[in-house]
């Protein structure tokens, strides 16, 4: 066998050593990104699980950017998994490639699964140039005085093509039927067609849904004279047929070559099956083969191109578990990774079944970093060595290619992949007393030779209000998610361990086909890259008795303290700018006329556009096991945190669904701890500010000017692009109050700036909820991002 090393080269010095076939590869490659931009856009939210009147914090970083200028505006919305219903939308200031805030859940929203999706201003082609997506769980503090339970009404019905009926029974806290209350229902499946009903209870508090075929999941809200609540089910469809892919390593299964085979099992909606099927070769059993927890497997084969190989699956009860693998090509190349976790050199193997000459190209599709030829054939196999020291950290690929540059065969790999992680944190100590205070101190690894810095958030957080399903952390979603695509559920996907390794190994191998393509980038064409870029910019149109102006016309646009008169056009439209539209978060931009004399302002907000669209686009996902019977407790927060929900309901039912104990006209307020319009301390305690008084406002000593909401003409408000509010987490040093405070993040910051030169130092409170707190820091630092993540307990004194 012969060894071949190849050298990368740098961009500086590609054209130079490179040959002519590389000059063509690297043009389509920039062409490609010009098309595709590689622009990445992750959120960081303290938690997965919230409860109504709970706020969400969240930070967003723009990743692979080179135009962090345009990007001025974070949007954030939240949809609904069942209908798609968008219900809660705000912006935010982004800078710098860098946007945060919150967002405070309201009482309307009922409990079940959502998706927060996160976008900027920017637009390629008409679409948002970064989107990111992260699922959550909404559940309720209050205990209703009714219980619900839902249930399959016949389980041994064969469910293939035919309706099933499921039954809602209500009962009371005093366990009697609840007659004629309302029930509204919803079902949905795999196609975006939504089927809605509305009926009441019989006397038994029962009623029957029917749900035709196609339709598994159920949304329900029941309403009675007192209170309501949702439920949702996601029904079993256990007769639908397991999905089995294979993956031959290099692309093709090849005559007379060895080839690696990747497999996975899954069920129609995607979850991982276990299982074991029997390999066939012409009807002759060739192997057993097995798939992990994952749904992922893998097995060696030496097909031929005549023979027929199948895959039967065992223990699985189906009309048809019989699965056909590719036909194996008569020729072809053969390419197999030895070390796919390569840390400074990958090994790979190349076979051919007729002798050739060949490209080997080694890129991650934005640079091309070696083009070498070589001569193979199937009496000599080449082992290939390649040197990664110009490489970056991450995805990249080795595909063989003809003169011309048409793909052969191809391998996905992760370049250096056990380089350390700098980030180095720790507490003062692992358990602590309620309402006892933690010392965190945060810094890069001390022995990077270069000074490097970072910025990072940083929560802690109740444990139990992050879940494995729907968490995601910026270094696996920034390495493997962003171009692979979604992956089996596990709890570290960057593992050094060996399972952790293996199970990376098998997902290179089985999802590393993924949205890039080589055949996608050669067939790019110069005219293919003149995209349109632009911008979501709000504009408006005042009008008198409903139709345009005739001559320009001026409005006053009112916000925060502030105020500006401007002109529209002779038809009265105007566009608004990003920074007329800033203001402190909660407050709104009021738009007002000079005349009452029937003038309106209209104001048209591309987002909204754009949030419907992105909403229909989300794919379902099925968060929970499909199940027969469900009970509406399911939907609760339970334990010592219902109490202060409880508290916070019956609070907003006197404030018109806010929260605070009293506001202003303006939506002004002050907390236990002199801080104005603090988000976090959720109690009726809240003042009235008086103007002249001093408070602390985003972590300054502010004095209080007063509220001007009254004004003259006609009005139209808006939210406007919100400059975010500080997190204040509890200071019992300065006031310690009686009443138990329950609260599930007890530390958030967004933006802490650290170094590999000396400690970041911080510090907070735990509050009176007891247990397991997870401490999450994650962020940028130098050329790529950091994550790590620690635990402390909290127990009575």
């Amino acid at each position: 066998m012969t060894t071949l090393l190849l050298c990368l080269v740098n961009q500086e010095t590609t054209a130079q050593v490179l040959p002519p076939l590389a000059d063509t590869l690297q043009q389509k490659m920039k062409r490609y990104q010009q098309l595709r931009p590689a622009t990445l856009l992750f959120a960081h939210f303290d938690k997965t699980v919230y409860t109504n009147n709970e706020n969400v914090w969240f930070t967003a970083y723009l990743l692979n950017c080179n135009t962090y200028a345009d990007h001025h505006t974070l949007s954030v919305s939240l949809v609904s998994d069942m209908d798609r219903a968008i219900v809660l939308h705000e912006k935010f200031v982004m800078a710098n490639g860098v946007g945060f805030g919150n967002v405070l859940l309201p009482d309307s929203i009922a409990p079940g699964n959502y998706t927060f999706t996160v976008y900027t201003n920017r637009l390629i082609n008409h679409n948002p140039e970064a989107v990111f997506h992260q699922p959550v769980t909404i559940k309720s503090g209050a205990v209703p005085p009714f219980k619900a339970i839902l249930f399959l009404k016949d389980t041994l019905v064969n469910r293939l093509n035919k309706p099933r009926q499921v039954v809602l029974s209500v009962t009371g806290a005093d366990y009697m039927p609840v007659a004629d209350a309302t029930v509204k229902y919803k079902l949905a499946g795999k196609d975006t067609s939504i089927i809605s009903g509305k009926a009441k209870t019989d006397r038994a508090g029962q009623y029957l849904i029917n749900m035709p075929p196609g339709k598994s999941m159920l949304k329900v809200l029941i309403q009675d004279k007192k209170a309501s609540q949702y439920m949702y089910l996601s029904l079993p469809d256990k007769n639908e047929m397991a999905q089995v892919k294979f993956y031959p390593e290099s692309g093709h299964l090849i005559n007379n070559v060895p080839s690696k085979v990747g497999w996975e099992a899954t069920t129609p909606d995607g979850q991982p099956l276990k299982v074991t099927g029997v390999l066939y070769e012409n009807g002759n059993a060739l192997d057993t083969l097995y798939t992990d927890s994952y749904g992922m497997g893998r097995f060696l084969l030496y097909a031929r191109s005549e023979h027929v190989y199948t895959l039967k699956l065992k223990g699985i009860r189906q009309r048809d578990t019989l699965y056909q693998l590719p036909k194996a090509l008569s020729s072809g190349i053969s390419l197999t990774a030895r070390n796919p976790l390569a840390n400074d050199t990958l090994e790979v193997q190349v076979r051919s079944s007729e002798r050739g000459r060949y490209f080997i190209n080694v890129h991650n599709f934005t640079h091309l970093y070696s083009c070498t030829p070589v001569k193979v054939d199937i009496l000599h196999p080449l082992r290939v060595k390649v040197p990664l020291n110009e490489m970056p950290r991450g995805l990249a690929e080795v595909t063989v290619t003809d003169s011309a540059g048409h793909p052969m065969a191809e391998r996905v790999f992760f370049s250096h992949f056990d380089q350390p992680n700098p980030l180095i944190f720790q507490t003062n100590k692992i358990t602590f007393s309620t309402r006892e205070k933690v010392n965190l101190k945060v810094r890069l690894d001390a022995k990077m030779i270069a000074p490097l810095q970072g910025f990072v958030s940083v929560a802690c957080v109740q444990d139990n209000r992050i879940e494995l399903k729907k968490v995601q952390d910026i270094e696996s979603y920034f390495y493997l998610k962003s171009g692979i695509g979604t992956l089996p559920l596990k709890e570290k996907y960057m593992g050094r361990n060996p399972q952790d390794k293996a199970y990376l190994e098998n997902v290179l191998l089985i999802k590393g086909w993924r949205k890039y393509t080589w055949q996608d980038m050669l067939n790019v064409k110069v005219t293919d890259t003149a995209s349109m870029q632009g911008s979501l910019v709000l504009s408006g149109k005042l009008t008198k008795y409903d139709k345009p102006l005739k001559k320009a016309a001026t409005v006053v646009l009112a916000r925060d303290s502030s105020s500006i008169i401007f002109s529209t056009n002779d038809i009265g439209h105007f566009d608004l700018s990003f920074e007329q539209l800033l203001t402190m978060q909660d407050k709104k931009v009021r738009f007002i006329t000079q005349t009452k004399d029937n003038y309106y302002v209209h104001i048209a907000d591309p987002y909204l556009s754009v949030n419907k669209t992105l909403a229909h686009s989300l794919k379902m996902q099925s968060y929970e096991p499909s199940v027969s019977t469900l009970n509406s407790e399911s939907f609760a927060i339970k334990g010592l945190e219902r109490a202060i929900q409880l508290k916070e309901v019956t609070v907003v039912a006197k404030r018109d669904n806010s929260f605070f104990g009293a506001t202003n006209k303006c939506g002004d307020y002050v907390c236990a701890f002199k801080i104005l319009n603090c988000p976090n301390h959720v109690n009726a305690q809240h003042t009235l500010p008086v103007i002249g008084a001093v408070y602390t406002f985003n972590g300054m000593r502010t004095v209080y000017n007063g509220c001007s909401a009254e004004s003259n003409g006609q009005t139209n408000t808006i939210h406007g692009i919100y400059l975010a509010k500080q997190f204040y987490g509890s200071d019992y040093a300065v006031a310690n109050p009686t009443e138990p405070e329950y609260n599930s993040t007890i530390f958030w910051r967004h933006l802490v700036k650290i170094n590999n030169e000396k400690e970041t130092e911080m510090s907070f409170y735990t509050s009176d909820i007891t247990g397991k707190f997870r401490i999450v820091i994650q962020g940028i630092a130098g050329d790529g991002v950091v994550y790590g993540e620690s635990f402390i307990n909290v127990k009575k004194p």
